[in-house]
C-alpha cells in the first residue's frame, strides 16, 4: 500500500469526522469511524446481493466448501450475514438486547434459523475456520431483493460504504427485472466494483434459444442501463459440469481479488470518504435549501414588493389616497352641477302650459261667458295637472335619467361596487309636488311675457335645487364609502412599504446563505491542513472504535432462543395429491344419452313442447361446448411453455426474455380459418397515440404538443426518443420498439390481418411488432382444441416491458377456467400479488371454483420433501392474499413436453398427468354437474307430467268434466300468481347488498391507505431536494393517485361480480316462491329450473383521474427535506393531510358509482324477472293444454303408460 496515500486518506477521514461531529451529523460521523477501522484493519468486504432465490446463499456455501448458510427454493436469508475467517464462533446481533455468542461446537441448524429470522435479529456474523477464506476477508450474504424497498434495505443494512466488491446474483429467468437493474445502477453510482453472476443456467434450453442469443440480449440490456460490470459469470450449482458454466472462472477471479485486497481496500475508503463528504455537503445544502425555501416562502407572502421603485410608488399612492375622498366629492358635485346647468326644462310647449296655468290663476279669470266659482276651480286644477304632468316627464328625461347615468359612470370609474350606493343611484328620481307650482307664483303678479319668463325660471331653479339636494345625499354616501375605502387602502399601502423593506432584508439573507454554502464547501477540504487538530481527532476516533468493541457484551448462555416459525413448514403438511370429490354419479355422456332418449319419447306428445326444448338446449350444451381457458402468471414463470405442454406441441415461442406482449388465443380451426391460420389485430392509431402521450407525460411538460401519431414518431426519431431524461427504462424500451416497428405496421393500424404460422412467432416475441398488437388468434388443430377449448395466453404480470402488466381483467369473469402459473424457486413476486388479490376478491363470486394454480419447474426440487415445502409455502401465500383451498399442482413444463413428444420419461415426474387428470375431470364432469342435475330434473318433470296425463285420461266422463273446469280455474289462478307476485322486497335486498359492499370497499381503502402511501412515498422514490424533490413528490403523488384509482376500479369490478351472483341467487329464490305458490294450487306441477341470467358487467373508469392536483399542494408543501420527512416523522403529517383530502374523493367516487351500478342493473333485473315470468307463463299454458288434451277420448293411455315406464327407467 502506498503509505503516502494511506496517510492522506487517514487525515481526510479525521477532518471529515471532526466536521461531521461539529455539525451533529452522527450517522456520517459513525461511517467515518467505520472507514478508519476498515483502513486500519485492511478488512476486504465482498458482498453477495441479488434477486430472491437466485442462489446467493448456495453460491457462498459452494465457494466456501461448507454449508454455513441456509439454502432453499423459498426465501431464506432474512438478515445480512457476515462470514469471515476466525475462531469458529458465531455472533448474533439482535434489534433489541445484548448479542449472543456461540462457540464451536454449535448447532448449525440453530445458526441457520437465526439467519432466517428477520423480525428480531439485526445481523449474524460467522467467524468460520475455513481454509478457503483468507484472514482479513469478509463475505456478506444479503436478503433477497424483489422490490425497490428491498433494495433500499440491502443498501442500508449491508453497510455499502464498506463493501469493496459486489457480486450480484440473478436467476437465469430474471435477468431483465427492473429491480435488479436499478439496484446495480445505484451500486455503480456508489463507486462499487460490480460482478454479475447469472445463476441456474441449467434452465437454459438450447433448442428454444441459443446461449449466445441469451448473452447478447443481456449485453444489450446492460448497455441500455449504462451498466459496466467488471465481468459476467454464468453458473449452475445444480450441474457444476454444465457446458456454459463458469464457476471455476468465478472462483479464480475471487481468489485474485483477495490476493490484491489491500489496494482495493484503499480504493474503497478513498471513494467512500469522498462520498461521505458529498453526502455531508448534500445534507448541508439541504439545510441551506430549506432556509432558502423558508425565505422564498416569506418573499412569496410579501407579494414581491421589493424594489425602491415599488416603495416610491407606494408612497405616491398614499398621497393620492389622502385627497381621494375630497376629490371624489368634488368630481361628483361637478358632475351634478354640470348636468343640472345643462338641463333645459322649459321648452316652448311647456311654457305655453305654464302660461295657461298662470292665466287661470289671475283674479279676474273666467273660462267662459258664464262661469261659476266651481267651474273656475275645475279649470285651474285641470291646467295645473296638465302643466305638472308635462313638467314631470321633462324633468325625468332631462334630470333623472342623466344624473343617474352620470353618477353610475362616475362610480364605475371609481370601481365602486357597493350595492346600497348603486341602488340609491338607480332610485334617483326628483319628486316635485304640484303645490310647489302654485306656491312659486308671486302674489299680485300680472301675467305678461316678462313674468312668464320669471315664473318658469323660478320653477326650473326650484326643481334643480331639489335635484341637487337629492343628489347630494348620494354624493355624501359615495364620499363616505370612498373615505372608508381610502383609509383601508392607506393601511394597506403602509403595510406594502413595510413589506418591501422586509423583502429587501430577506433578499440579503438569501444572498448570504449561498455565501455560507460556498464557504462550507471550501472548509470541508481545507480543514485537514491543521495537522495537530487532525492528529488529536484521529486519536479520539480510534479510542471510540476500541470503546465500541469493548462495550459489546456477548451472552454465552445455552438458553433456547425463540425463533420465528419457518414459513415454509406449516404444522400440518397439505397433500398435493388430494382427490377432487365430484358431486353426482352420472357422466356427461351418460346424461346426454338419457336426455336424447327422453326427447325421443315426448317429441310428438301434445303439451311437451317446452320440456322438449329445455332438454334440447341442455343436450346441446353438454355435447357442443365452447370452453375458454385463461392462462395468467408472472413474466418468465413458463406460461408459454406450459401452454405448449397442454397443446402437446411447441407452438408458442419460449424464451427467458419478455415475449407475450399481447393476448394470444389458440382456437379450434373453423371452415373460414383452417389449421395454421393466424389473425392479428393491430391497435388503432388513436390507441398507440394515447399510450405514447401517457408515457411522455412523465417528462413534466418538456415535450411539445402533438396531434397525430406520425408527429410523435418523427419527433422521437429526431430527438433520440429512446433516451429521454426522466423516463423509466421500461418506457424507454417501449418507445424504442414503437419507433422500430412503425414503418412496418403503420398501414395495418386498427386492422385485422391474416398471417401465416411461420410469421406468428415474430408477432409474439419481436417487441417492435408486438407493441402494436392488440390481440392474436391462432387456429390450431391439436388434442386440446379438438375438445372445443380456446386457450388464452395473457401478458406476464411483471417484466421490463410496461405493457406486459396490462392483464385483461374481463377474462377472469368470462373464462370457464383460470390457470395461474408461478415459478418454482420464486413463487410470488410483488407484481403477482396485485393480480392474485383481485382473484381472491372475486373467487367466491363464481358458482364453481374455476381457478387452478401451478408451480412450474417442479423438476428443480432436490427431493419430495423440498417439493412439499414449496407447495405449502405457495398455499400459505395464496391464503394471505384471500385465496382459500386452492387447487395447487407442481408441474414441470420441460419434462412434460418431453413426455408429450414421446421421448423417454425422466427420473422425476412432470406432474402434468396429475394436473390434466384433475383439470379435464373438472371440465368434463365437475363443470357440467349443474347441467347434469338440471337435465335429470327435466327428465323427472317429464315423468311427472306423463303421470298426470295418464291419471286424467283414466277418469270417467263426469270426472273429466269436473277436472276440465278445475284445470281451467287452476291455470288462471297460477297465471295470476305469476303476474302479481311482488318482487319489491327482493329489489330492496339487492340495493342493501350493494350499499354494504361499497361501505366495505370504503373501509378497506381507508385501512390500506398507510400501506399504499408507503409504497409511493419511500426513500427509493424520494431522495432529492429542491426542484428534484418537487419532481419526486409529484411523481409519488401521481403514483399514489393512480394506485388508489386503479384499486377502486378493481374493487368495483369485484363488487359487480358479487352483485351478479347475488342477483342470480335472489332470482332463484324468487322463482322458488313462484314454484311453491303454483304447487299450492296444483301439487303435481313441476317447472324447469331457471338458468343463470347473463348479467352484463358495467365498465368502470379509473378513479381520481380528473382530480384537481392543486388540492394536494398544501399536503405536499409540508415536505421540508428527505431527512425531516423520513427520519423526523414528517411523512406522517403529509400522509394524514393526503388522507383527509382523498377520503371524501373516494367516498364521492363510490357514491357516484353506486347510483350508476343501480341504474345499470335495474333494467337487467327487470328483464331477468320478466324472462322468468314469461317462462312460467309458457310452461303453465302448455302444461294445462296437455292436461286438457288428456281428457279427450282419443288419447292412447297405453302408449302414454309405456312412455312413462321408459322415462322412469332412465331415472333409476
Amino acid at each position: 500500500m502506498n503509505s503516502t496515500i494511506s496517510q492522506s486518506t487517514t487525515q481526510h477521514l479525521g477532518a471529515l469526522y471532526a466536521k461531521f461531529t461539529e455539525a451533529g451529523q452522527t450517522e456520517l460521523a459513525d461511517k467515518a469511524l467505520d472507514l478508519l477501522e476498515k483502513l486500519d484493519s485492511h478488512e476486504f468486504v465482498i458482498c453477495f446481493a441479488g434477486h430472491f432465490s437466485a442462489g446467493k446463499s448456495t453460491m457462498i456455501n459452494e465457494l466456501l466448501g461448507n454449508d454455513l448458510l441456509p439454502s432453499s427454493p423459498i426465501p431464506t436469508s432474512a438478515n445480512v450475514v457476515k462470514i469471515l475467517a476466525g475462531d469458529g464462533t458465531a455472533r448474533v446481533f439482535f434489534k433489541e438486547g445484548d448479542p449472543l455468542l456461540y462457540k464451536e461446537p454449535y448447532d448449525f441448524d440453530t445458526i441457520q434459523a437465526h439467519c432466517k429470522n428477520g423480525d428480531a435479529i439485526k445481523r449474524v456474523e460467522i467467524a468460520a475456520k475455513n481454509q478457503h477464506l483468507p484472514k482479513g476477508v469478509a463475505l456478506l450474504d444479503t436478503p433477497g431483493i424483489d422490490s425497490s424497498n428491498d433494495a433500499d434495505r440491502v443498501i442500508t443494512e449491508s453497510s455499502m460504504h464498506l463493501v469493496d466488491v459486489l457480486f450480484y446474483v440473478m436467476d437465469y429467468n430474471h435477468v431483465q427485472s427492473e429491480v435488479n437493474l436499478s439496484f446495480m445502477k445505484q451500486a455503480q453510482q456508489e463507486g462499487k466494483r460490480i460482478y454479475i453472476i447469472i445463476n441456474q443456467i441449467d434452465k437454459h434450453q438450447e433448442r428454444e434459444l441459443s446461449f449466445q442469443q441469451f448473452k447478447n440480449s443481456l449485453t444489450k440490456t446492460l448497455e441500455k442501463w449504462d451498466l459496466e460490470p467488471e465481468a459476467i459469470f454464468y453458473t449452475s450449482l445444480k450441474e457444476l459440469g454444465h457446458t456454459f458454466s463458469q464457476f471455476q472462472t468465478l472462483q479464480t477471479e475471487l481468489q485474485q481479488l483477495m490476493k490484491y485486497k489491500i489496494d482495493l481496500v484503499e480504493e474503497t475508503v478513498v471513494f467512500s470518504a469522498k462520498k461521505l463528504a458529498s453526502d455531508y455537503l448534500n445534507a448541508y445544502q439541504e439545510k441551506i435549501e430549506q432556509e432558502k425555501a423558508d425565505y422564498f416562502q416569506q418573499l412569496y407572502q410579501l407579494d414581491g414588493k421589493e424594489d425602491s421603485e415599488t416603495v416610491e410608488e407606494a408612497r405616491e399612492e398614499l398621497k393620492r389616497l389622502e385627497t381621494l375622498p375630497e376629490q371624489a366629492e368634488k368630481d361628483l358635485k361637478n358632475t351634478v352641477n354640470t348636468t343640472l346647468k345643462n338641463a333645459y326644462l322649459m321648452p316652448f310647449e311647456l311654457r305655453e302650459q305654464a302660461k295657461a296655468y298662470l292665466e287661470s290663476m289671475q283674479p279676474k279669470f273666467k273660462p267662459g261667458l258664464f262661469s261659476s266659482k266651481k267651474k273656475i276651480e275645475q279649470v285651474r286644477e285641470q291646467r295645473l295637472q296638465a302643466f305638472h304632468a308635462s313638467l314631470s316627464t321633462i324633468v325625468e328625461a332631462a334630470i333623472d335619467w342623466k344624473i343617474r347615468d352620470k353618477l353610475m359612470e362616475t362610480v364605475k370609474y371609481m370601481q365602486i361596487n357597493d350595492v346600497s350606493i348603486i341602488k340609491s343611484i338607480q332610485k334617483f328620481s326628483v319628486q316635485f309636488p304640484k303645490k310647489r307650482l302654485t306656491e312659486l307664483i308671486k302674489p299680485g303678479a300680472t301675467l305678461n311675457g316678462e313674468y312668464l319668463l320669471v315664473y318658469t325660471e323660478d320653477v326650473s331653479q326650484a326643481i334643480k335645487q331639489s335635484s341637487k339636494q337629492l343628489a347630494m345625499s348620494i354624493i355624501e354616501q359615495v364620499t363616505a364609502f370612498v373615505r372608508e375605502q381610502a383609509e383601508s387602502d392607506k393601511r394597506k399601502q403602509v403595510q406594502a412599504v413595510e413589506r418591501a423593506e422586509q423583502y429587501q432584508q430577506i433578499e440579503e439573507k438569501l444572498y448570504k446563505t449561498d455565501e455560507r454554502f460556498e464557504a462550507e464547501k471550501k472548509d470541508v477540504y481545507q480543514v485537514q491542513n491543521d495537522q495537530p487538530f487532525i492528529s488529536r481527532t484521529l486519536e479520539t476516533m480510534r479510542r471510540q472504535i476500541q470503546d465500541k468493541k469493548d462495550a459489546v457484551l456477548f451472552r454465552e448462555s445455552e438458553e433456547e432462543v425463540i425463533l420465528s416459525e419457518d414459513p415454509g413448514v406449516p404444522p400440518e403438511s397439505k397433500s398435493i395429491e388430494e382427490e377432487i370429490e365430484l358431486p353426482g354419479h352420472l357422466s356427461v355422456m351418460e346424461t346426454v344419452k338419457k336426455v336424447e332418449q327422453a326427447m325421443a319419447e315426448i317429441k310428438d306428445v301434445k303439451g311437451f313442447h317446452t320440456i322438449y326444448q329445455d332438454l334440447l338446449v341442455k343436450r346441446d350444451k353438454l355435447t357442443r361446448r365452447d370452453i375458454t381457458i385463461a392462462l395468467f402468471g408472472a413474466f418468465s414463470a413458463g406460461k408459454s411453455s406450459f401452454a405448449n405442454v397442454l397443446m402437446g406441441e411447441r407452438v408458442l415461442p419460449v424464451s427467458p426474455n419478455p415475449t407475450t406482449a399481447a393476448i394470444n388465443k389458440i382456437c379450434p380451426p373453423t371452415d373460414e380459418f383452417p389449421h395454421g391460420s393466424v389473425r392479428v389485430k393491430c391497435k388503432s392509431e388513436l390507441e398507440i397515440f394515447h399510450e405514447l402521450t401517457v408515457i411522455l407525460d412523465e417528462t413534466n411538460g418538456r415535450i411539445p404538443k402533438f396531434y397525430e401519431l406520425s408527429e410523435i414518431i418523427d419527433w422521437l426519431q429526431q430527438n433520440d426518443g429512446a433516451n429521454l431524461h426522466g423516463l423509466k427504462e421500461m418506457h424507454q424500451s417501449f418507445l424504442t420498439a414503437v419507433m422500430e416497428g412503425y414503418s412496418k405496421l403503420k398501414q395495418q393500424l386498427g386492422r385485422v390481418q391474416v398471417v401465416s404460422l411461420t410469421e406468428f412467432p415474430s408477432f409474439v416475441s419481436d417487441e417492435s411488432l408486438a407493441c402494436y398488437v392488440e390481440w392474436m388468434e391462432l387456429f390450431y388443430d391439436c388434442p386440446l382444441t379438438r375438445q372445443g377449448i380456446t386457450l388464452v395466453d395473457t401478458p406476464g404480470a411483471d417484466s421490463i416491458n410496461s405493457r406486459h402488466s396490462d392483464v385483461a381483467f374481463q377474462y377472469i369473469k368470462q373464462a370457464d377456467a383460470i390457470l395461474f402459473v408461478t415459478y418454482y424457486n420464486h413463487p410470488f413476486s410483488k407484481a403477482d400479488r396485485d393480480f392474485l388479490i383481485q382473484l381472491g376478491r372475486v373467487k367466491d363470486a363464481f358458482s364453481l371454483d374455476k381457478m387452478f394454480f401451478l408451480v412450474n419447474a417442479a423438476d428443480l426440487a432436490a427431493n419430495q420433501q423440498e417439493l412439499q415445502l414449496v407447495t405449502n409455502y405457495v398455499t400459505d401465500q395464496l391464503l394471505s392474499l384471500g385465496i382459500r383451498n386452492p387447487r395447487l399442482f407442481p408441474v414441470s413444463s420441460h419434462l412434460g413436453m418431453r413426455e408429450k413428444e414421446g421421448q423417454e420419461k425422466q427420473s422425476g415426474n412432470s406432474g402434468i398427468d396429475e394436473f390434466e387428470t384433475a383439470f379435464f375431470q373438472f371440465l368434463k364432469e365437475e363443470m357440467m354437474q349443474l347441467m347434469i342435475h338440471s337435465s335429470v330434473h327435466d327428465i323427472q318433470r317429464t315423468e311427472n307430467q306423463l303421470a298426470a296425463y295418464i291419471k286424467s285420461a283414466n277418469l270417467d266422463q263426469q270426472e273429466k268434466q269436473q277436472k276440465k273446469q278445475l284445470y281451467q280455474k287452476n291455470r288462471d289462478e297460477m297465471k295470476k300468481v305469476v303476474e302479481t307476485l311482488d318482487s319489491e322486497l327482493v329489489k330492496k335486498e339487492i340495493d342493501q347488498k350493494l350499499e354494504k359492499q361499497l361501505y366495505y370497499v370504503h373501509e378497506r381503502m381507508s385501512i390500506q391507505f398507510t400501506d399504499r402511501f408507503k409504497e409511493s412515498f419511500n426513500p427509493a422514490t424520494i431522495s432529492g431536494d429542491g426542484k428534484e424533490a418537487e419532481r419526486d413528490l409529484q411523481h409519488a403523488l401521481d403514483t399514489l393517485l393512480k394506485d388508489i384509482g386503479f384499486e377502486l376500479a378493481q374493487e368495483l369490478r369485484a363488487v359487480s361480480l358479487r352483485m351478479e351472483l347475488f342477483m342470480n341467487q335472489k332470482a332463484g329464490e324468487w322463482s322458488m316462491q313462484l314454484q311453491r305458490a303454483c304447487s299450492n294450487i296444483q301439487s303435481d306441477v313441476i317447472f324447469s329450473e331457471i338458468t343463470e341470467y347473463p348479467f352484463e358487467t358495467p365498465a368502470f373508469s379509473q378513479a381520481l383521474e380528473e382530480v384537481d392536483i392543486q388540492r394536494f399542494k398544501p399536503a405536499i408543501a409540508m415536505y421540508k427535506s428527505a431527512r425531516h420527512f423520513f427520519e423526523k416523522n414528517g411523512k406522517e403529517k403529509v400522509k394524514q393531510r393526503l388522507h383527509e383530502e382523498l377520503d371524501p374523493m373516494v367516498e364521492h367516487y363510490l357514491l357516484d358509482n353506486k347510483q350508476e351500478i343501480l341504474d345499470w342493473y335495474s333494467e337487467q333485473w327487470k328483464n331477468c324477472l320478466a324472462k322468468i315470468k314469461a317462462e312460467y307463463m309458457e310452461s303453465i299454458s302448455e302444461y294445462f293444454e296437455g292436461l286438457l288434451y288428456s281428457l279427450a277420448d282419443e288419447v292412447d293411455v297405453d302408449e302414454l303408460d309405456t312412455k312413462k315406464q321408459r322415462i322412469a327407467a332412465l331415472l333409476t
